[in-house]
Protein backbone atom coordinates (compact mmCIF):
# COMPACT_ATOMS: atom_id res chain seq x y z
CA UNK A 1 0.00 0.00 0.00
CA UNK A 2 1.68 2.93 -1.14
CA UNK A 3 0.33 6.50 0.61
CA UNK A 4 -0.84 8.89 -1.30
CA UNK A 5 -0.82 12.89 -1.47
CA UNK A 6 -2.94 15.14 -3.16
CA UNK A 7 -1.46 18.85 -3.78
CA UNK A 8 -3.38 21.33 -5.88
CA UNK A 9 -2.41 24.04 -4.34
CA UNK A 10 -3.39 27.54 -5.39
CA UNK A 11 -4.68 26.47 -8.78
CA UNK A 12 -7.65 28.11 -8.69
CA UNK A 13 -9.63 25.16 -9.05
CA UNK A 14 -13.17 25.90 -8.88
CA UNK A 15 -16.00 23.56 -7.90
CA UNK A 16 -16.55 21.14 -5.20
CA UNK A 17 -14.61 18.07 -3.97
CA UNK A 18 -17.32 14.74 -4.48
CA UNK A 19 -17.98 13.29 -1.11
CA UNK A 20 -16.56 10.21 -2.55
CA UNK A 21 -12.86 11.47 -3.05
CA UNK A 22 -11.75 10.28 0.96
CA UNK A 23 -14.04 7.15 0.35
CA UNK A 24 -11.67 6.33 -2.56
CA UNK A 25 -8.09 7.60 -1.47
CA UNK A 26 -8.12 5.71 1.78
CA UNK A 27 -4.35 6.00 1.90
CA UNK A 28 -4.22 9.59 1.37
CA UNK A 29 -1.62 11.12 3.66
CA UNK A 30 -1.73 14.83 2.59
CA UNK A 31 -4.67 16.99 1.54
CA UNK A 32 -3.64 19.95 0.70
CA UNK A 33 -6.13 21.93 -1.43
CA UNK A 34 -4.79 25.62 0.05
CA UNK A 35 -5.88 28.77 -1.94
CA UNK A 36 -8.53 28.23 -4.30
CA UNK A 37 -12.17 28.65 -5.29
CA UNK A 38 -13.59 25.19 -3.70
CA UNK A 39 -17.08 25.30 -2.58
CA UNK A 40 -19.70 23.13 -0.57
CA UNK A 41 -18.80 20.90 2.40
CA UNK A 42 -15.41 20.15 3.31
CA UNK A 43 -14.45 16.53 2.77
CA UNK A 44 -14.94 14.09 5.55
CA UNK A 45 -11.29 12.83 7.15
CA UNK A 46 -13.04 9.83 8.28
CA UNK A 47 -11.60 6.49 7.79
CA UNK A 48 -8.26 8.43 6.59
CA UNK A 49 -5.91 6.34 8.38
CA UNK A 50 -3.09 7.81 6.99
CA UNK A 51 -3.79 11.48 6.95
CA UNK A 52 -1.05 14.17 8.23
CA UNK A 53 -1.68 17.08 6.61
CA UNK A 54 -4.95 18.59 5.89
CA UNK A 55 -5.08 22.16 4.68
CA UNK A 56 -7.88 23.50 2.93
CA UNK A 57 -7.37 27.10 4.00
CA UNK A 58 -8.86 30.03 1.67
CA UNK A 59 -11.17 28.72 -0.05
CA UNK A 60 -15.00 29.19 0.11
CA UNK A 61 -16.02 25.75 1.99
CA UNK A 62 -19.58 26.07 3.64
CA UNK A 63 -20.81 23.88 6.17
CA UNK A 64 -19.69 21.80 9.25
CA UNK A 65 -16.03 22.61 10.21
CA UNK A 66 -14.91 19.26 11.73
CA UNK A 67 -16.65 16.79 9.22
CA UNK A 68 -15.13 12.92 10.46
CA UNK A 69 -13.58 14.09 13.64
CA UNK A 70 -15.35 11.58 15.05
CA UNK A 71 -14.74 8.95 12.91
CA UNK A 72 -10.95 9.84 11.88
CA UNK A 73 -7.25 8.25 12.81
CA UNK A 74 -6.38 10.52 15.60
CA UNK A 75 -2.31 8.96 15.51
CA UNK A 76 -1.51 10.58 12.43
CA UNK A 77 -3.25 13.86 11.84
CA UNK A 78 -0.61 16.90 12.43
CA UNK A 79 -1.90 19.86 10.85
CA UNK A 80 -5.56 20.67 10.60
CA UNK A 81 -6.20 23.97 8.72
CA UNK A 82 -9.61 24.82 7.48
CA UNK A 83 -8.76 29.18 8.17
CA UNK A 84 -10.62 31.48 5.36
CA UNK A 85 -13.85 29.73 4.74
CA UNK A 86 -17.46 29.66 6.06
CA UNK A 87 -17.66 26.79 8.10
CA UNK A 88 -19.40 26.71 11.36
CA UNK A 89 -19.48 24.47 14.33
CA UNK A 90 -18.01 24.00 17.76
CA UNK A 91 -14.35 21.99 18.38
CA UNK A 92 -15.52 18.62 19.35
CA UNK A 93 -14.42 17.00 21.96
CA UNK A 94 -12.68 14.62 20.09
CA UNK A 95 -10.30 17.09 19.26
CA UNK A 96 -8.02 15.65 22.68
CA UNK A 97 -7.55 12.35 20.84
CA UNK A 98 -5.50 14.09 18.31
CA UNK A 99 -2.33 14.60 20.80
CA UNK A 100 0.48 14.42 17.55
CA UNK A 101 -1.81 17.74 16.24
CA UNK A 102 0.50 20.86 15.71
CA UNK A 103 -1.05 23.02 13.71
CA UNK A 104 -4.59 23.60 14.55
CA UNK A 105 -5.74 26.68 12.34
CA UNK A 106 -9.62 27.29 12.08
CA UNK A 107 -9.37 31.37 12.82
CA UNK A 108 -11.87 33.31 9.89
CA UNK A 109 -15.10 30.95 10.14
CA UNK A 110 -18.24 30.61 12.37
CA UNK A 111 -16.91 28.33 14.70
CA UNK A 112 -18.84 28.82 18.42
CA UNK A 113 -18.92 27.83 21.64
CA UNK A 114 -16.30 26.84 24.46
CA UNK A 115 -12.75 25.50 23.38
CA UNK A 116 -13.53 22.31 25.10
CA UNK A 117 -11.03 21.44 27.97
CA UNK A 118 -9.50 18.09 25.97
CA UNK A 119 -7.35 20.76 23.75
CA UNK A 120 -5.37 20.79 26.84
CA UNK A 121 -3.78 17.43 25.95
CA UNK A 122 -2.16 18.31 22.37
CA UNK A 123 1.10 19.26 23.74
CA UNK A 124 2.83 19.27 20.26
CA UNK A 125 0.07 22.33 19.31
CA UNK A 126 2.92 24.88 17.67
CA UNK A 127 1.28 27.36 19.50
CA UNK A 128 -0.49 27.18 23.04
CA UNK A 129 -3.80 27.05 24.34
CA UNK A 130 -4.02 30.48 25.70
CA UNK A 131 -2.50 31.97 22.28
CA UNK A 132 -5.67 29.85 20.42
CA UNK A 133 -8.01 31.50 22.78
CA UNK A 134 -6.55 34.73 22.15
CA UNK A 135 -5.96 34.79 18.86
CA UNK A 136 -9.40 33.40 18.11
CA UNK A 137 -11.60 35.25 21.20
CA UNK A 138 -13.50 37.25 17.96
CA UNK A 139 -14.83 33.96 16.40
CA UNK A 140 -15.48 32.20 19.75
CA UNK A 141 -18.50 33.23 22.17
Amino acid sequence: HTNFSLLPVENNLQGSIPPELTIVLTRLSILDIFGNLLVGPLPSIAGLSDLTVFDAEANQFTGTAFVGFEGASSNTLRSYRISTNDLAGTIPTQIGLYTKLRDFWIADNNIVGRIPSEIGRLTELSKSVAELVYWSKSVFS
